[in-house]
């Protein structure tokens, strides 16, 4: 991208009066944590005592839950003070070089979005109902804030099991041991999502396992040590 020094490029137009789903969302998760800590106690004080044991584990994973959503929410607020950062730094900067800008303003507000899918997905995780309200909140999140940053040209990078391995935009964290020969260096499952800006710039690379190849069919089991070198 050339830069003209003596007539410095204005604000890109789609950075100035953008929505910020980032403060509806929070809003919105506020509402959900409150209920389900509300629907949490009432639940419990309609079972039966026999039922006291089971409730408890399903009250733990609950409250893992929310504790995820609550996370979730101090870094949508988060996410929410940048975006307004980035508005008045475009209002008040109109001479602002759209690289200066790239750089120190857009990046940096489109990074701190990356810990928010992080935290979705361990509250999914963390999930046994697959099919509960929680899951279809959380969902609900995910998608807004993927097409946040698909307005930035930003795309999350996931593979599926068995995709070849690419460096370029995947690092492995650990090796899953195989007896199929034809799935040696492929993924084995995507660890931590990735980020790309555009078709070539990659913000953070995906963490993933990798496939390796044991002809020895007694070892099938995973081996959990970092990998140095692919």
């Amino acid at each position: 991208m050339e830069k003209n020094s003596a007539h410095p490029e204005k604000i890109p137009p789609q950075a100035l009066n953008k929505p910020d789903p980032a403060a509806i969302l929070s809003q919105a998760l506020q509402q959900v944590i409150k209920t389900a800590h509300q629907n949490s106690t009432q639940d419990m004080a309609e079972q039966n005592i026999p039922m006291l044991y089971q409730m408890g584990q399903v009250e733990t994973k609950q409250q893992q839950c929310l504790l995820h959503l609550q996370a979730l929410g101090k870094q949508l607020q988060t996410l929410t003070a940048n975006h307004k950062l980035l508005e008045n730094a475009g209002r008040r900067n109109n001479l602002l070089g759209e690289q200066h800008y790239q750089q120190h303003v857009l990046e940096p507000l489109l990074r701190s979005v990356f810990p928010v899918f992080d935290l979705i997905r361990d509250a999914m995780d963390a999930l046994e109902d697959k099919s509960s309200q929680f899951q279809d909140i959380l969902q609900t999140v995910w998608s807004q804030l993927e097409q946040f940053l698909i307005n930035y040209d930003v795309h999350t990078i996931q593979h599926a099991t068995g995709d070849v391995f690419d460096p370029k935009t995947a690092k492995p964290m650990k090796w899953q041991l195989t007896t199929d020969q034809t799935l040696d260096r492929h993924i084995c499952e995507s660890l931590q999502i990735g980020f790309r800006w555009g078709q070539e710039r990659i913000l953070r690379q995906e963490s993933v396992s990798l496939y390796k190849f044991e002809a020895d069919e007694t070892n099938t089991h995973t081996s959990t040590e970092r990998i140095e070198l692919c």
